[in-house]
């Protein structure tokens, strides 16, 4: 299972500028992730080696963290 693959930072940072930065090597020449609603993280090309549970926070400044968990099945 993976957790937590990508991590996208908008903190300190202009629209346009926000940092991701996958955890997993494998990911960083696949992943593209997009902040604009509704917000996604596309892998190019998906394998099913990226099988697994994906963990999704946003923070906000003045709000509770959100969390989302997605499980992903590839076959």
């Amino acid at each position: 299972m993976r957790y937590d693959n990508a991590m996208y930072d908008a903190r300190n940072s202009s629209v346009g500028h926000q940092q991701h930065s996958p955890r997993d090597p494998s990911l960083a020449s696949r992943a593209t992730f997009r902040p604009s609603p509704p917000a996604s993280l596309t892998l190019t090309p998906a394998l099913t080696s990226d099988t697994g549970t994906y963990h999704c926070r946003a923070d906000f400044a003045d709000s509770p963290s959100r969390t989302t968990v997605i499980k992903i099945t590839l076959h």
